[in-house]
């Protein structure tokens, strides 16, 4: 119970960007979306709140807006995965987080943030996000950012069991969720 919302609710982890080469196949086309795919993230950006929204155990999420995402993709990247077109999965992130003690962030080191991840619930399962995760870790390395950080909600099963496969938590954060006058 305590690990499903009752008590521990965001971990952040990192992980060393050298520590995992992972090799996965996908079946879905995996790039870096543009200025040009603005409208069409937007859409699957408010599709991701839409998911959060329905259960009362996550993190309210912020709306966002077309120009939100179009400064986002200045500095960061929002890397996407599609299928016949149309993006199914998303991960953004920023190569320069700045110093963050809490975040675990430093000069060398990078955050998955902003829209954060989220694939289709048609498509979960299926190896789409370890490989936005590959193309992430790759980009880092190539960008020469020894570290990646993450924070997720243990309230979310999707999460809980993706991230701690390939990240180190450090630090779990705590909320009360019962009340205590009962």
């Amino acid at each position: 119970m305590y690990d499903i919302g009752f008590g521990s609710y965001v971990i952040d982890a990192c992980q060393s960007t050298s520590a995992l080469n992972l090799s996965v196949t996908c079946d879905y086309e995996i790039s870096s979306a543009g200025i040009k795919d603005v409208d069409e993230l937007l859409a699957f950006a408010n599709l991701s709140n839409d998911y959060y929204a329905a259960s009362p155990v996550f993190l309210k999420r912020n709306e966002y807006s077309a120009a939100e995402i179009t400064e986002f993709l200045k500095d960061g990247y929002i890397l996407t995965a599609r299928d016949k077109g149309r993006i199914i999965g998303v991960m953004s992130f920023s190569l320069d987080p700045g110093y963050h003690f809490e975040h675990l962030t430093a000069a060398d080191s990078s955050s998955i943030k902003f829209i954060g991840a989220f694939i289709h619930s048609d498509y979960r399962g299926r190896g789409i996000g370890t490989a936005l995760l590959e193309k992430v870790f790759a980009i880092c390395r190539e960008k020469r950012k020894s570290y990646l950080h993450v924070s997720f909600e243990t309230a979310n099963p999707d999460a809980i069991h993706f991230w701690p496969k390939y990240f180190k938590p450090a630090i779990h954060s705590v909320r009360r969720t019962i009340n205590k006058d009962i």
